[in-house]
């Protein structure tokens, strides 16, 4: 079968098509397409947004289904930025 890329960060995280990251055991949701360069676009992207990202573009086989075979990291998926605002502590108060 033809292979897909996806994004990868260093922590061996994935991107998804909701523009999150996941540890792989969504393979449905993860971002994987036939061209090298659709997914370099989208590191690009990514990158220009989150300079502080360490992430590559992964060669990866798929199943029958068509959808990427992921090698699950062991690494939680980052705190999105609304959650991180719950989180933090009210202006004024102090902890």
């Amino acid at each position: 079968m033809d292979p897909v890329y996806v994004i990868q960060s260093l922590d061996g995280l994935y991107f998804t098509k909701q523009k999150e990251w996941n540890n792989g055991q969504d393979a449905a949701a993860v971002l994987g397409t036939p061209h090298y360069d659709l997914a370099l676009n989208t590191l690009i992207e990514i990158n220009a947004k989150d300079y502080h990202l360490r992430a590559k573009v992964v060669e990866v086989a798929i199943d029958e289904r068509k959808r990427p075979i992921l090698e699950i990291s062991a690494a939680p998926p980052p705190l999105t930025e609304q959650v991180d605002a719950q989180l933090a502590p009210a202006a004024g108060h102090e902890a």
